[in-house]
């Protein structure tokens, strides 16, 4: 069920256990409940003891979050985390690692050619 305020609320007669959502628009809201800051709320009518019960508020609907306000979260800005992302695989030396492969039988090549050992180079 829905109602426009407090008062409309209060106005129904249920005989069974109902849920009620005060709705909000420009002129009513669930603010005439003192427990309510801003915006709406969910009411369960308990037909044992003849009240209503507040269930839920919907102040989260005019939240508007922040990095900073994230529990837990990374300590880098979005920035940050956005170069990161697409520096992901950027390396100053590409064109070196490029050139990196190997063989039909899985060996290391450099440019296609096997590479040799550092000490194959020494003169002994």
């Amino acid at each position: 069920m829905f109602a426009d305020d407090l008062a409309a609320r209060d106005a129904l007669a249920p005989t069974e256990a109902v849920f009620v959502i005060l709705i909000v628009t420009d002129a009513t809201d669930a603010t005439a409940d003192p427990t309510v800051e801003r915006g709406a709320a969910m009411y369960a009518w308990n037909p044992a003891t003849s009240s209503w019960l507040k269930i839920a508020e919907y102040e989260s609907m005019d939240l508007q979050l922040t990095w900073a306000m994230l529990q837990g979260g990374p300590t880098s800005t979005p920035a940050q985390i956005d170069a990161a992302v697409a520096a992901a695989h950027t390396h100053a030396n590409k064109a070196v690692l490029d050139k990196l492969g190997e063989s039909a039988e899985g060996r290391l090549r450099y440019d296609g050619s096997p590479i040799a050992a550092e000490w194959n180079t020494a003169n002994w």
